[in-house]
């Protein structure tokens, strides 16, 4: 019995992983989005998103940005609003991105930050 429990459990467990990862996350404005770190300046995040877009030499920067207090490391993720998509991109693991600008009234915080998926298209009626 214990047995099945675990393979029922690991089964249940594959399904929703496979299905969340086939998806792709859309964000649109007012959206609200999980933000594990936040960078001051629009130039700071632009410039993670552009090493992301080549290498791995990303988590350096990031470091580094994190070290000049130029970007904030969360100890546990934040939810955000998405104020304005900024820039699209695929990373170097051929992964879309987005970079946002988001604000949170709760925390009192707005800045940049970087998130799995793409901007939603917008249809026109």
């Amino acid at each position: 019995m214990k047995w099945l429990f675990i393979l029922v459990l690991l089964i249940v467990s594959k399904v929703t992983y496979a299905d969340y990862h086939s998806t792709i996350p859309e964000w649109s404005l007012k959206d609200v989005v999980i933000v594990s770190f936040l960078c001051r300046t629009e130039n700071d995040i632009l410039e993670v998103a552009a090493a992301d877009e080549k290498s791995s030499e990303s988590t350096a920067l990031l470091n580094k940005h994190l070290a000049l207090y130029n970007c904030v490391m969360f100890s546990r993720p934040t939810f955000f609003r998405v104020e304005e998509i900024i820039y699209e991109y695929v990373d170097f693991q051929n992964k879309n991105n987005v970079v946002l600008r988001v604000s949170s009234s709760y925390a009192q915080l707005s800045g940049y930050a970087i998130s799995f998926g793409k901007a939603k298209k917008e249809t026109a009626i």
